[in-house]
């Protein structure tokens, strides 16, 4: 179990830095994304792939391979549309 600092890139190419701790699960990763973008639909991008709540909710951090550093890009969709 280690904490560590991740990168969170916007559709603008903008970067925060965020604290997490690696034996956290994609889900609560995906959780704190949808307060800091204040929700709607997230695309998250890990290297050349999309993560998924759906398929990789419950793997940690660790499991995933996330490392100190690591840079992730969340894609937005907003609410409402066309």
């Amino acid at each position: 179990m280690s904490n560590l600092t991740i990168r969170v890139e916007d559709m603008n190419g903008q970067q925060r830095t965020i604290q997490v701790n690696s034996s956290w699960t994609y889900a609560q990763l995906h959780n704190q994304f949808a307060q800091m973008f204040g929700g709607g639909e997230l695309s998250v991008i890990f290297g050349n792939k999309y993560l998924s709540v759906v398929t990789q909710g419950t793997a940690t951090l660790e499991q995933l391979r996330f490392t100190n550093n690591c840079v992730i890009r969340v894609l937005q969709q907003m609410k409402g549309g066309f």
